[in-house]
């Protein structure tokens, strides 16, 4: 990485890299904090960088979930006036779509919803709503569903977006209006 070239080093993608690379070295020269500050105060909406940092705080890299419930609760109320409320969401959304379970976690579904409202408002993307669709079968909150499932598109289901085990058809069947 440090024999890269300058131009190359004021990118974000570099950065991610570096951010990577460091949080993996045991005792390097570069702090993971320092990197991932620098790489946020430059890019701060290069979600990639908040992804990657949270790669690190789950139990199975040593950390815990509620590391990574105060990191995501600390990143979105940091970003509160840029990004709505849609980075709690959004930063959940990669940590169960790496196929972790609500349950393992200290998501909030109440809050959930806000942020994936606030998410969906910023970003309509039939994603964003089949995530909520699943999460709301997953909560067996019927009314939610059908809100989430008005905004997957044409009604477009696609288990890609889905809890790692959930019965989309299922859950289409019961709570679908």
């Amino acid at each position: 990485m440090s024999r890269a070239s300058e131009e190359l080093k004021q990118t974000p993608i570099w950065h991610n890299l570096l951010l990577a690379i460091v949080q993996d070295l045991p005792d390097g020269r570069l702090r993971t904090a320092d990197v991932f500050r620098e790489a946020v105060s430059r890019w701060p909406a290069y979600y990639d960088f908040y992804d990657v940092a949270i790669t690190r705080f789950v139990p199975r890299w040593g950390g815990s979930w509620a590391l990574v419930d105060a990191f995501i609760n600390n990143v979105a109320s940091q970003m509160l006036s840029s990004e709505s409320d849609s980075m709690y969401a959004r930063l959940y959304a990669g940590v169960l779509l790496a196929g972790t379970q609500p349950d393992e976690t200290m998501l909030r579904w109440d809050r959930m919803k806000e942020s994936l409202d606030a998410l969906n408002s910023r970003f309509p993307d039939p994603g964003f709503g089949n995530l909520a669709a699943s999460l709301a079968c997953h909560y067996n909150d019927a009314e939610y569903f059908n809100i989430a499932l008005r905004r997957t598109r044409d009604f477009q289901l696609d288990a890609s977006y889905w809890l790692r085990g959930a019965d989309i058809r299922g859950c289409a069947r019961a709570y679908a209006r």
